[in-house]
């Protein structure tokens, strides 16, 4: 998703995982103008995009350190997490309808068009590869090594071909 719209221009930055140069920061203010917000991290991209500097996201994944959490704290983050995305945006309680949903949708009604193919069925294969690949991307950005879990993907891989 972050690739995608980071392609046709829209403002995708993640403090955890952002680097802007102190000079863009000092421009706008600095730290110190944002410390009032909760996504300090989109604020400051916005304003610095409004100065001409433009964002990009590398196309190489990031290991995160998150500590060690349990699933209380986990749950409270996202909680969390959720509420202030409620607070800045109304579309977010539609959010999960956008992109995996939708396009199962559309995907349904186009091949049922053009090949008269089930539409329920496309839709369900396109959900159920989605998250296969979400979860591929999760583990080999967040779990282990990219060659060692190749490696596992392909051994499973080739023994349901």
């Amino acid at each position: 998703m972050y690739m995608t719209i980071n392609l046709i221009g829209i403002n995708c930055v993640t403090g955890m995982s952002c680097l802007i140069r102190k000079e863009c920061i000092d421009r706008v203010g600095g730290l110190k103008a944002f410390g009032h917000y909760i996504a300090e991290d989109y604020y400051i991209a916005y304003e610095v995009t409004k100065q001409g500097w433009k964002l990009r996201v590398a196309p190489t994944p990031a290991l995160q350190n998150s500590g060690d959490y349990s699933i209380s704290t986990w749950t409270e983050r996202m909680i969390r997490w959720c509420k202030l995305r409620m607070r800045l945006s109304p579309l977010a309680y539609i959010e999960p309808l956008q992109e995996c949903l939708s396009s199962a949708i559309l995907a349904g009604i186009v091949t049922n068009y053009l090949f008269e193919w089930n539409a329920l069925v496309v839709a369900a294969c396109h959900i159920l590869i989605w998250f296969i690949f979400d979860y591929l991307m999760l583990r080999i950005t967040q779990v282990c090594s990219e060659k060692k879990f190749l490696k596992k993907v392909k051994k499973k891989f080739f023994l349901f071909v």
